[in-house]
Order: structure tokens, then sequence, then C-alpha cells
């Protein structure tokens, strides 16, 4: 392949690894604010252009890998595979048993005067107790 030919694809690589950044963010933003429903599988959509795009910039990027642009895109779709799938490790650990819920009906409820009437009850006369005596 001659030096334009090089020059192409390293131009798509870099243009595949920062759109593989910004598409997905984009239409992250754009679901958060626009969707009425479950944006979940939005958020699916968003994963699949994030690996789609930086995959292609990753592979242009080494077929370029001797023009500048070609090693920048190569460069930027690998650390960014590698954060993510770093992060995808750390946060991917087993998750949380669940909390039991305990039925509303077994808590007592305190009443809202109960208990400022038990607090009264335990300071002594003079309405202060030892601790603000000592202070």
């Amino acid at each position: 392949m001659n030096d334009s030919g090089n020059s192409k694809v390293g131009t798509i690589s870099l243009r595949a690894s920062i759109a593989g950044i910004v598409v997905p963010v984009l239409v992250a933003f754009l679901v958060l604010i626009f969707a009425k429903r479950n944006p979940s599988p939005y958020f699916t959509l968003c994963a699949v252009l994030f690996a789609g795009l930086e995959l292609v910039a990753l592979v242009t990027g080494a077929i370029a890998r001797r023009e500048p642009s070609g090693r920048a895109g190569l460069v930027i779709s690998a650390l960014c595979i590698i954060v993510t799938g770093g992060a995808a490790f750390f946060f991917s650990g087993s998750p949380a048993p669940p909390e039991q819920e305990t039925p509303v009906a077994d808590i007592e409820q305190p009443q809202p005067d109960s208990y400022f009437r038990k607090a009264a009850d335990t300071l002594p006369e003079n309405g202060h107790s030892d601790e603000d005596e000592r202070r």
C-alpha cells in the first residue's frame, strides 16, 4: 500500500477512536434526557457502539501504525479497551446478598410524642444532664 493509503487508514483509526468515546456518551446523555421508559437497551447500544468503534480503531491503527494518526488511534483505542476491561473486571464481583425485608407490621413504630416524653423523663429536675454540667 502506498503512503496516502496508510494515511487514510490512520485517519480512520484516529477518527474511530475518538468517535468511539464521543458517540456513546452523547447517546447516553440523550437517552437520559429524552427516554420515557427503561433506558437499559439504549445503554447496551452505547456499549456496543463503544466496543465496535474502538475495535475498528484498534485494527486500523495496527495496520497504519507507521503513520502518526494511525499510532494515535491505536494508542487511544488500546487505552480505552484496557481501562474499560479493567473497570468491568473490577466491578463484576459477586453482588451483595439482598437484604431481607422485615414486614412493617413487625416493627414497633414510635409515637412522635413518646420519644420526647421519654427523653424529658430522663433529665434531672434542673433540666440539664450531667454532661451539660461538665462542659
